[in-house]
């Protein structure tokens, strides 16, 4: 122990340091504002099914979305009431369904789903969490009603 070189035990704790910031920026950012939701659909079209080369990433931002403590587990219903009125009260419960893949923007689309029993127009909601490829963050969280069909 006496010769163990301190520059690496530096180097893990500036490491460590890093990792920690970087995964918590997310849940800073939803206890401090809101702008980073939009009521309304992702404007890009032409998405595809997630191949597996992302199931790493995508374990990760769902951990990040999911983790944070609320009486239901589901994700952002508060922020959501902040931002879209008309979901208040609304007891939402989301869940992930699935992941598609923007390649022209270099984004991934995180669908979560939260149903409306027994609702004569809308099945429920729906959160799109927009993750940037390039820097494996959430860009925007886009909600919507979605309609019977």
């Amino acid at each position: 122990m006496k010769n163990f070189p301190k520059w690496i035990l530096f180097f893990f704790l500036v490491m460590l340091a890093c990792l920690h910031q970087k995964s918590s920026n997310f849940r800073r950012s939803l206890d401090s504002d809101y702008s980073f939701v939009v009521c309304g659909r992702y404007p890009h079209r032409g998405l595809h099914p997630v191949r597996t080369s992302y199931g790493k990433l995508i374990k990760k931002i769902r951990k990040e979305i999911e983790c944070r403590e609320r009486p239901n587990g589901s994700p952002l219903p508060n922020e959501i009431a902040q931002k879209c009125p008309e979901t208040k009260d609304k007891n939402l419960e989301f869940a992930y369904r699935s992941a598609f893949l923007d390649e022209k923007n270099g984004k991934i689309l995180m669908h979560y789903f939260a149903g409306i029993p027994h609702h004569q127009i809308f099945a429920g909601y729906a959160e799109h969490f927009i993750v940037n490829l390039r820097s494996k963050r959430i860009e925007r969280v886009y909600v919507f009603p979605v309609p019977l069909e």
